[in-house]
């Protein structure tokens, strides 16, 4: 069934509340809405679960999903509370289960007679509440009132009650009450002093979503440390706060950050306002963050922190800290759920707590396709193109990458003192592609490195080099170098040909060079065919991610992505339907276990078992569109992947997990400190703490890219501890103390530690030893004579005695507490 299909098929449904993107219908036992879709409703209750108590329907009108809806009430209650759902994807086959029945202000329905056929019994009661409401002028704002509290809230503010299914006057009138149940809670406490941006603001910048002439209001801004940071970088910033910056008035802002407001505030009927009062004045973005809960080092989930100290007691549908403030922690579905329900759009999660919503569903589009684009490094493209940087650099670069083909080639037309034709050189064409041209392919080969004994000055008029006029393009380039480059540079990220509404530039080249045409096949003829056919592969890879995960949200429309977006569809696929068709078989592909491990099978990135792939996360990108596909359903849920540093697929369980560490980059055994796992299967995000854990990250060389300018230097280390008896067989994570105290080398003689511990630094300054240590004297040597401090301190020859050893320690910040030499 096809989305065209199952709106003609809605459009058979007499009755029903319908709203612009879905329709609600009330069903029960005697309930037809027309064969068709009443096999589909029965087929669908049978795989998901839902029964007779799910007696409301929801179908989307804008994408292929249909809700079961249990109001356990609906007949006998003016306005009934929602208790569970069923949000059923009819494109993927899956479903979302979502309970209720403990949520202090749950949704609620009004106008019931909408969702009742002509012809129920009780839809004339139910029409005279409705008309009785409107008089009232309930109805005036709906923002908020299909919560409970927030209804209930409302009619206690007009001195109203619902009796039935009648709006009846109340007999006095109290003010309405706030939830704190008589305790008066100190929010302004939970305002933080920070000397830094905060993560939701840090987002918005690594994004490039808050620009120079964007405007950001900071919603309950606390002590307005983002707004001063922001200001202070030149950034149109203000915020509000109800305790630090009331003086301020709220405006509307193209973005609007709600940060860590939610969390603190103890009713939830005012939380809710909150939350839809601040996307009210938000032009195109609203950030919402929240705390999240966390398990703690052993993987139990549960509130992180919430009840330390044993000084916290349970309040409302969070806690009461000792300070007498509120914290509520959400978990990271409740969250986007919340917000999805209390907003009716999407909520895209970016980070753990973390969410945007966008106004403008082109907009959302694109930064979700940005999510999935490849970074180009132009910098080592000019090089290997020789598009400037100094000449020796320029040559051996492009020797380095060309060196089986250059080395043929360089060493047939020196045999043969001039340039080979097609019949002397097998490679000619695949030369000319790659180098652009047999002279430029001789100079790369003499002045890379491939005959470094030869001076290209002489080697140059041998063949002719020099002698006559240079061609026209290369003076045309030479002339334009900047404006073709900076061209190049845009059809490289973009995989093909810019229009002019995408290059600033367009007319000045249009007007310098002739056309787009002939300013890229200038590049071509500087050997960039290789790079830029990579690129476009690389682009429709990245393409295809983005149009595979967008089957995982509400679909939109083609009109409704951006012009870019639209041409790289186009360009890349045909049309937008072959485009979905392509990245729903990608999807299915990486729902199916057999494709995961066939994926993982030879790839040469990353360490992997026989459970999981581990990568760093700037391999990503690298990986096959399968793998990346599958990290991408995680991220939907849980935010983006560079909020972590590995990334653990799972090859057959359904689940992702996201390994954060304390400087991954910086520090040679950086420790875990917090772990996000991801199912799949069962949409839950589950975050643990394991920052009080010590467990410490070894061999971190295996997880990165081979080309990882810091690969040479792990790799060394990890040496060093294999030398202390950290072998391959402690895996990739274990506890640091544990490691170093169970391990013993054999370098000859033994080395027998009692305890040893390593520095904050991890060796980068000073090693401790506490405790007895004994070894001997060439062991030692073997050991530390080569720097393993991170400072070669001068041990010149291994004949030399402990005691010469011990005083050069000490002078390199070596503690030694008790060492003797054994013979």
């Amino acid at each position: 069934m096809d989305l065209a299909e199952y709106r003609h098929l809605l459009e058979g449904i007499s009755y029903g509340k319908r709203l612009p993107t879905a329709l609600y219908v009330f069903r029960d036992k005697t309930s037809s809405f027309g064969e068709t879709l009443d096999a589909l409703l029965r087929r669908l209750a049978e795989t998901c679960g839902a029964n007779d108590l799910h007696n409301v329907i929801k179908f989307r009108l804008d994408e292929l999903k249909v809700s079961f809806l249990a109001y356990p009430d609906f007949l006998d209650d003016a306005h009934p509370v929602l208790h569970h759902a069923i949000t059923i994807d009819l494109a993927l086959g899956k479903h979302r289960a979502t309970d209720y029945a403990d949520n202090i202000n749950p949704p609620i329905l009004h106008r019931k007679e909408s969702l009742v056929p002509a012809d129920h019994p009780r839809r004339a009661e139910f029409e005279a509440l409705t008309r009785a409401e409107e008089a009232a002028g309930l109805y005036n704002d709906t923002t908020t009132i299909g919560f409970k509290l927030n209804w209930e809230r409302l009619l206690e503010s007009k001195g109203l009650v619902v009796t039935g299914h009648s709006l009846e006057r109340r007999e006095s009138v109290s003010p309405a009450g706030n939830g704190s149940m008589g305790v008066v809670v100190e929010r302004h406490k939970t305002a933080l002093t920070r000397y830094e941006l905060s993560k939701p603001v840090k987002s918005l910048l690594e994004y490039g979503l808050l620009r120079p002439g964007t405007t950001l209001f900071d919603y309950g801004c606390g002590q307005g440390a983002d707004v001063r940071g922001l200001q202070g970088l030149g950034y149109d910033a203000e915020g509000w706060d109800p305790v630090f910056r009331r003086e301020v008035a709220k405006r509307a802002a193209d973005l609007v950050n709600l940060g860590y407001v939610l969390n603190v505030i103890e009713d939830p009927a005012e939380r809710l306002e909150a939350l839809v009062d601040a996307y009210r004045h938000a032009r195109r973005l609203l950030v919402v963050s929240a705390m999240i809960s966390q398990g703690i080092e052993s993987g139990r989930p549960g509130l992180r922190s919430a009840f330390d100290g044993g000084g916290c007691a349970q309040f409302g549908d969070g806690v009461l800290t000792k300070r007498n403030t509120f914290q509520k922690y959400f978990e990271q579905q409740e969250l986007q759920q919340y917000i999805e329900d209390a907003l009716e759009t999407t909520a895209v999660p970016v980070a753990l707590g973390v969410f945007y919503v966008f106004r403008d569903p082109a907009e959302q589009q694109d930064f979700l396709s940005a999510r999935s684009r490849r970074t180009i490094d132009w910098a080592q493209i000019s090089a290997r193109l020789g598009l400037g940087g100094p000449p020796k650099v320029v040559w051996e670069a492009l020797y380095r990458e060309h060196k089986d083909l250059l080395d043929s080639f360089g060493n047939v037309a020196l045999q043969l003192g001039h340039f080979p034709g097609s019949g002397e050189f097998a490679g000619l064409d695949e030369l000319r592609q790659r180098l652009g041209s047999e002279k430029r392919a001789l100079r790369a080969f003499v002045q890379g490195g491939g005959a470094p004994e030869l001076n290209w000055a002489e080697v140059a008029p041998r063949f002719g080099i020099g002698v006559s006029a240079r061609p026209k393009w290369e003076l045309l380039y030479e002339q334009h170098k900047d404006l073709l480059e900076a061209f190049w540079n845009l059809a490289l990220q973009l995989g093909r040909v810019p229009v002019p509404k995408e290059f600033a530039r367009f007319g000045e080249l249009t007007e310098t060079i002739g056309s787009a045409k002939r300013a890229l096949s200038l590049f071509l003829r500087r050997g960039g065919g290789e790079a830029l056919q990579r690129s476009a592969e690389n682009r429709q890879n990245d393409l295809l991610v983005y149009v595979a995960l967008a089957n995982l949200r509400k679909r939109v429309p083609f009109g409704h992505l951006s012009a870019s977006l639209r041409l790289d569809i186009r360009e890349f696929f045909g049309n937008y339907t072959r485009a979905l068709e392509k990245g729903l078989e990608l999807l299915y592909a990486a729902g199916d276990p057999g494709e995961i491990e066939l994926a993982c099978k030879d790839l040469k990135l990353g360490w992997q078992d026989e459970q999981a792939l581990y990568v760093h996360r700037n391999l990503l990108e690298r990986l096959p569109p399968v793998l990346r596909a599958y990290v991408g359903c995680a991220t939907a849920l849980f935010g983006d992947v560079a909020q972590a540093d590995v990334i653990k697929i799972h090859k057959a369980s359904g689940k992702i997990t996201f390994l954060v560490y304390d400087d991954f980059d910086g520090k040679r055994l950086p420790q875990l400190q917090h772990r996000i796992k991801v199912n799949l299967k069962t949409r839950l995000v589950q975050a643990f703490d394991h920052r009080d854990a010590g467990q410490l990250l070894y061999f971190k060389e295996r997880f990165v890219a081979p080309d990882d300018p810091g690969l040479a230097e792990m790799a060394e280390f990890s040496a060093k501890l294999r030398k202390l008896g950290v072998g391959e067989q402690v895996g990739a994570f274990d506890s640091g103390r544990t490691a170093f105290r169970q391990r013993s080398d054999h370098l000859g003689q033994e080395i027998a530690v009692h305890e040893r511990h390593l520095s904050e630094d991890d060796f980068g300054c000073a090693l401790q030893f506490r405790g007895q240590v004994t070894l001997t004297q060439q062991a030692f040597c073997s050991l530390f004579a080569e720097g393993d401090f991170g400072c070669a301190f001068p041990i010149h020859t291994e004949h030399e005695t402990i005691s010469q050893i011990s005083p050069k320690l000490h002078r390199h910040h070596v503690c030694v507490r008790a060492l003797r030499c054994e013979d």
